[in-house]
Formats: structure tokens, sequence, C-alpha cells
């Protein structure tokens, strides 16, 4: 057996038996090559006849596979609202031996069946557009392009679409603002449960923000995208905004938009004119000009020691909180004061006022561990109902008390 007609190369050559039939498989054969087979036949006494040769046997492999469009919104439509057509289209299949002499294609509802639309021959054509269809929700069907060669060799290939005519279940629920009314910064970030369409499974949302809670003008939106959540930008000081959601399946049903949150921005921190020492709880005596304790201000005579802000304010949300430090330095150190070390533990102290303009709201403690001549100092951060508070730069420090516990 050879490939060429003169037996120039051979692929194989042996005694095949009493019978002559034989069956031989090339994997190297190429789809338009010829094989070639010649035969001897030896009886029993040993005498061999001349070789008798066929006149070859042409490789004729089935034409290549098509790819499939089935005509929807997307460029391949994975879904469809369309219950009585379906539209295709397909790339031109090839066989360089008995070229493609037709195409046929057929609608099923699983790989390669026909229970919808039997075999339909379309001649050369590369599309087709079967209507009268009774196409039901949410079943998927096949479509199936068989490429026939000059030698009615076929390939069949196929793609699928699922029918899909309801909206996602409910529309989504939003994720409950912050219980006191407020945001910080000028970014909100909205979300909102995720949801599942039980036909096409993906969904997609929309978030939208308006500044008067009835939506007539939406003042900023996400446009749909699949995660479940959006943060809106460049929000406004003392602005109160309303954000809703709705959500859509892959052919856009379109769920219902949900109930509304809103929230109110609070870019800013508290603010004070200072952060002090009680004068009237902690100074025994007037400081007396030039006398020692004029570089901090205030005495003790005892271990518990109070301070206070200054005009406090905050425009918007209103004050919530103080973080307060204190700390001692021992002996009495130089007005210079560079070495903090929190003394006792950092604390927040929860003070809560009425409106936002606020006034004093006293820090009292006691540190039994403080000593004669200690010096004890307080700083201050600021935080508000909405969580904005004053970074470490900005903290406010007292002058300092002098602690003078023994008698002259």
């Amino acid at each position: 057996i050879s490939t060429s007609a003169a037996f120039l190369t051979l692929a194989t050559d042996s005694w095949v038996g009493a019978s002559g039939a034989t069956t031989q498989t090339f994997p190297g054969l190429l789809d338009g090559d010829i094989v070639y087979a010649r035969a001897q036949y030896r009886d029993v006494a040993g005498c061999v006849s001349g070789w008798q040769q066929t006149n070859g046997i042409l490789i004729d492999l089935p034409p290549s596979s098509v790819t499939i469009t089935l005509d929807g919104i997307f460029t391949d439509a994975l879904y469809t609202a369309t219950t009585t057509e379906m539209p295709a289209f397909w790339t031109p299949s090839s066989d360089p031996v008995s070229g493609i002499h037709h195409y046929e294609y057929a609608i099923g509802t699983a790989s390669g069946a026909t229970d919808v639309v039997s075999w339909t021959n379309v001649a050369s054509l590369t599309s087709a557009a079967p209507t009268g269809l009774s196409l039901v929700h949410p079943q998927t069907y096949w479509f199936s392009v068989k490429a026939v060669n000059g030698r009615t060799i076929s390939t069949i290939s196929n793609a699928s679409i699922t029918i899909d005519l309801l909206a996602p279940p409910a529309p989504p629920v939003m994720t409950p603002m912050p219980v006191s009314g407020y945001s910080p910064t000028a970014t909100c970030t909205v979300s909102c449960g995720a949801i599942v369409d039980p036909t096409s499974l993906a969904v997609q949302y929309w978030f939208e923000q308006c500044v008067d809670g009835t939506f007539t003008t939406v003042t900023a939106s996400s446009g749909w995208a699949t995660a479940p959540s959006f943060a809106f930008g460049n929000l406004t000081h003392q602005t109160q905004y309303w954000y809703r959601v709705k959500a859509q399946d892959l052919f856009f049903h379109q769920t219902g938009f949900s109930a509304s949150v809103t929230t109110i921005q609070d870019l800013y921190p508290p603010v004070a004119s200072g952060f002090t020492d009680i004068i009237s709880e902690n100074i025994d005596i007037d400081p007396v000009p030039g006398h020692f304790g004029d570089t901090y201000g205030a005495f003790s005579r005892d271990r518990t020691i109070s301070f206070a802000p200054v005009n406090i304010y905050d425009d918007c949300s209103g004050n919530s909180n103080i973080y307060i430090e204190i700390c001692r330095q021992t002996p009495v150190p130089s007005p210079f004061f560079n070495n903090w070390t929190p003394f006792p533990t950092p604390t927040w102290a929860p003070f809560i006022w009425t409106g936002t303009t606020g006034g004093f709201a006293t820090f009292t403690v006691t540190i039994p561990a403080l000593n004669d001549a200690d010096v004890v100092f307080a700083r201050a951060y600021y935080i508000d109902v909405a969580g904005n508070w004053a970074v470490v730069a900005s903290a406010q420090i007292t002058n300092g008390i002098l602690i003078d516990l023994p008698p002259p």
C-alpha cells in the first residue's frame, strides 16, 4: 500500500492470509491524499503471481465545522425574549477536496435534536431565519447547522439559546444607611442585597441619587453594572441625598425601583477654640507674674484634675465624642514639650452635647501615681456623629498643670 502510484514509498507491505482481505489505518494521511494498493497471490506450493493494482482511493475528510451566531441583542445571544423566530447566521465551512455542496439547519430541545424544526436545506446560504415557532420560557433550544460536501459527507455544528420572558424575581433591597443619618467624607457607597434571576442568572444593577427625595430630578446614576454597590462622589457638605436601585437580567427585563435610603453628608470634624485646664477646678491660688507656676498657668493640690474643650462646634451632625490623651513629665519639664507618653491609657470621653454649638464638657480624671512637682498635660481630638474626627496633627494641647501636693 502506498500514496504513490509508482509505489516509490510503501506505507505497508505484508502477506495478509488466504482470504486476501485486509483493512489498514494510516494516521498520517491528509485530506486529498490518494491511496493505492497492489497485490500478489501465492499458492501452497509457493508460486507467486504478478502484481494487480487498484486505481486509487481519494481521501475526502468531512468539511470544517462552522461558528453559529444566534442573532439577538448581543453579538451572540445567550438569551432571547422572542418566541416565534430564531434568526441565525454562521461562518462558511470549507472542504478542499470536494467542496461544500449545501447547508442544512435544524432546531431542537437538545444538542443535535430536530424536534422543533427538522433538517432544512438552505443551499449555499450561511444564514436562516425560521419563523412561526412556538418557543416557551425557560426552555433552552439548540440550533444545528450541517455542512455537506460534494460526496455527501457532513459535519454538524450547534449553538444554544434560552427563552427568558420574565424579569428578576423582585427589586433589590437597599442596605440601610448609618443609624445616625449622617455619612462622612465626600463619597457615599451604597449597596443592595444581590439577587439572582432564575433563568439567565446574571443580573445588573442601576443606582440613582437625588436631593429632593422624589427622584423627579436624578442628580447622578451608576449606569448598569454587575456589582451590587456603587460609590457616589463629589458630595456636598450639609446636603441630604436619597438613593435607590433597580435590577435587570441579561435580556434587559427590569425590576421596579427599591425603597430609597437617605443620608446627610458631613465632611468636616468638630472644631474648638482650645482644649484647656479648667482653672476654677485645678488652681489653688492665682499665679503671680514671674513666679514658678506661670510657665504652666495652673496648679493642683491633689491628684484629681479636669480638662474641657472651649467653644467646641460642629455645623452639621453635631458633636459626639472627645478622644483624650493625658501624660506627665517629672520633674518639671522645659516649656518645649515634645516627649508625649500617654498616662494613663488614652481613652474616649463619651460626651454628647445638645445641638451643634456645644460648650464645656468636663473630663475629670484621678491619677493616684502622680507625685509632687509632676506636670500633667492633656490633648484632645474631637469627633462628630457622622464619624469625622481630627488627625493627630490638629490635636489641641493644654499648657500643663503643676502638681503641688505638700504644704509649705
